[in-house]
């Protein structure tokens, strides 16, 4: 098998053209989109909080309660994004994060280019660019293009550190981390991880180390700090990013949860949260509000857990499975036609698009990880401890496909590493590395049977 070859000469011009192509695409499904609503729960909470920010009445569902059940960042994106078009039209947010993306693409060619060379970003910048579940999520108010953002840009600047150890970098890189936790808070206990990360990378000169993470701690605490105080203050009570997470976290550790769909609830979920939140505050004697009933869920969880120890292992498996399955959300879009009427042709091809597009990048970025990590242990490492946590706190809370999407430009640099070393990859096929690839391959398409099998038992 021959190597594959891009001129990396005009690695510039290469990449001015995959964002001109990238921007055709973009503009449109953003024709196709444009009689679209809102037709996802999350998309109606986020537009309701913009609309209250916009009209003056803070962070608030009904416009007169204060709230935290959602993270900050995108609501306020939102409420920006109406606020400078002067107009609460969705479709400027849709144009805002279609400009965000195309921004991502150059990050991704930055963050190949960085781990590996030229080529292996190009490259890289062009799957994600083309990436079919990345395009429809460009057109829902949901957190997933501006969530993946902030994280390459800290992905991006820890890579900076990590190649060029400069006391800035380590600072960029909490700074956006702490942006991506305001969008989605579930990220942040991957900072500890990269505080972890950065003292064992650094470990020879230890006041160095020392002094690189309390900057990164620093920086990620400087962003997120402000709306813990704010949350805190309005419950009289330590409050993280969002009220959320108990909720979250009970739903995926209860009785009632969902085997095959633990994101979803059970008729009598509610009835159960309500019971146990009464329950707790009577039990601890604390006042009724978003902070108790949020720490309820995590207190009545964590005790479904430790009385159901096996069933929760089973459970854990499964969510495992259901974050690497196969990616439905924008399938089942353009099948309900939420993209407008559309040719059963049309649907099957941006099916067959969605389910090659995501195999092809998981199959090809085992054997880019694998192959590529003795080239750039540091960027490796990371990597493999971004994938690590994502799993980890999926299967702890609940998984679903939709939340592997944002490490899909990181996958698709080591999906790109593959391509441009396939000659060599494939002259490696008697050794223990190729046959640990195969192997990890075979448990990904015994995880895509699964899912197959299930959606079409009707289960799912």
């Amino acid at each position: 098998m021959q190597k594959l070859n891009l001129d990396i000469k005009d690695s510039r011009l290469q990449l001015i053209l995959i964002v001109g192509i990238a921007l055709i695409i973009r503009l449109i499904l953003l024709y196709l989109s444009r009689n679209l609503g809102l037709i996802i729960w999350d998309e109606k909470d986020y537009n309701l909080l913009a609309a209250n920010i916009i009209k003056g009445n803070g962070f608030s569902f009904d416009g007169q309660t204060p709230t935290a059940f959602r993270p900050p960042l995108y609501p306020a994106f939102v409420a920006l994004i109406y606020y400078i078009a002067n107009s609460a039209n969705i479709i400027y947010v849709r144009i805002a994060q279609i400009i965000i993306s195309l921004f991502n693409i150059v990050l991704v060619y930055l963050i190949g280019k960085d781990s590996f060379n030229k080529g292996t970003g190009i490259l890289a910048a062009l799957i994600f660019s083309i990436y079919p579940t990345l395009l429809g999520f460009n057109i829902f108010l949901l957190t997933e293009a501006l969530f993946t953002f902030f994280l390459c840009l800290s992905y991006y600047f820890l890579l900076c550190f990590l190649k060029r150890e400069r006391y800035i970098c380590v600072i960029l890189a909490g700074f956006f981390l702490g942006l991506t936790c305001l969008t989605r808070s579930l990220i942040l206990g991957l900072g500890f991880l990269i505080g972890a990360f950065l003292l064992y990378r650094r470990r020879a000169d230890l006041k160095k180390s020392v002094i690189y993470t309390a900057l990164f701690f620093l920086s990620l605490a400087l962003i997120i700090t402000p709306w813990i105080i704010r949350n805190s203050r309005l419950f009289h009570a330590f409050s993280l990013i969002d009220t959320a997470s108990g909720a979250q976290f009970f739903t995926g550790n209860s009785r009632y949860t969902l085997l095959n769909r633990s994101w979803d609830f059970h008729p009598d979920f509610q009835k159960d949260y309500t019971a146990a939140f009464q329950d707790y505050i009577k039990a601890h004697n604390l006042a009724a509000n978003e902070a108790t009933k949020s720490r309820a869920g995590i207190a009545k969880g964590l005790e479904f857990i430790s009385g159901n120890p096996l069933l929760t292992v089973k459970r854990d498996i499964i969510k495992i499975f259901n974050l690497w399955g196969a990616e439905r959300e924008i399938m089942a879009a353009f099948m309900k036609g939420y993209f407008g009427p559309q040719d059963k042709w049309l649907i099957f091809l941006v099916w067959a698009a969605i389910i090659f597009s995501y195999s092809f990048l998981v199959l090809t970025g085992v054997f880019g990880i694998i192959f590529g990590y003795a080239e750039n242990k540091a960027a490796g490492q990371f990597f493999l401890l971004t994938v690590f946590y994502f799993t980890f706190i999926h299967a702890l809370v609940f998984g679903h496909s939709r939340y592997h999407v944002p490490l899909v430009p990181l996958i698709g640099i080591y999906s790109s590493y593959a391509l441009l070393n396939t000659g060599k990859i494939w002259n490696s096929r008697k050794t223990a590395k190729f046959k640990f690839s195969i192997g990890l391959c075979f448990i990904f398409v015994l995880i895509w049977i699964r899912d197959l099998a299930v959606f079409i038992s009707g289960k799912a």
